[in-house]
């Protein structure tokens, strides 16, 4: 019984692992992608500036 609960902690604690490395890799992705984002909202508020000069 021990073994088996053993087992169970092991399975349990590899997929605790993979969730949060899925969860740190879907974070960075969000962030690159506001980055993205920010950075054409920036040179679109530029572009618009231009303009109305």
């Amino acid at each position: 019984a021990c073994e088996r609960k053993r087992e169970f902690h092991r399975l349990l604690q590899a997929d605790m692992d993979e969730m949060k490395s899925n969860l740190t890799y879907k974070v960075e992705k969000l962030e690159k992608r506001e980055e993205l984002l920010w950075s054409l909202l920036s040179d679109t508020y530029r572009v618009r500036e231009e303009l109305e000069k």
